[in-house]
């Protein structure tokens, strides 16, 4: 067996391997051990209260509570320079195409303690 078969066979050899990972694993998703997702999936898996303050400014803003937990879940960034994750409780920043929350994680619930929107300009609230 010459070089060039040699590698022929080698080539073959790793297309097969490459298309049986391909069937065996695709099904399978990288991005699910990521810190973002974590965050995402535990956002979801406790119920999501909206303080006074963040209900008050989503109404002045003219959002809706739906609205902007839809968008945390599908859309949401964390940004984790602006959050406090070492802190008890642990407070992320979720940024959003429109819109940024900080959201409070809790051992029972998840609370949406500040709202803001986000690249527009807007005047204050008048919210207490």
């Amino acid at each position: 067996m010459n070089f060039n078969q040699r590698i022929l066979r080698y080539i073959v050899g790793f297309m097969v391997g490459l298309v049986l990972c391909f069937i065996f694993f695709s099904e399978r998703g990288c991005s699910d051990w990521l810190p973002g997702a974590r965050i995402k999936e535990e956002l979801v898996s406790k119920p999501v209260y909206f303080s006074d303050l963040a209900t008050c400014e989503i109404e002045c803003y003219g959002f809706r509570t739906s609205e902007i937990f839809y968008e945390m879940r599908t859309q949401g960034d964390i940004v984790f320079s602006r959050s406090e994750a070492r802190s008890d409780p642990r407070v992320y920043c979720f940024e959003m195409e429109k819109s940024v929350c900080l959201v409070q994680f809790a051992d029972t619930a998840n609370i949406v303690i500040d709202f803001y929107p986000n690249g527009m300009s807007y005047e204050p609230c008048d919210c207490p």
